[in-house]
């Protein structure tokens, strides 16, 4: 593979960065504010409303699990500091 732009290097160099992150730093980096993700997810569905009928169903669905993930969330954590969550649903 010839990689002769920017674009083509870009996500070798993520890796060559994550890979040498200092210990613990790319836990950090997947740490989630799940109190500051509660306050933003209640205001997605007024932004949703404007779309009407128009508006994938799945995105509703993708919203309604983001709430109960973080409502499971919340009644696991004292909410004390922001910690990794899983990066796939």
């Amino acid at each position: 593979m010839k990689l002769d732009s920017l674009q083509q290097w870009r996500p070798l160099l993520w890796l060559a960065l994550f890979l040498a992150l200092a210990p613990g730093a790319a836990e950090l980096l997947r740490c989630v504010d799940t109190a500051a993700w509660r306050e933003e997810a209640a205001l997605i569905p007024e932004f949703y409303e404007r779309f009407g009928d128009r508006l994938p169903a799945e995105l509703w669905a993708q919203h309604a699990a983001l709430l109960e993930r973080l409502r499971a969330d919340a009644q696991d954590d004292d909410e004390a500091a922001p910690r990794p969550i899983a990066l796939s649903a």
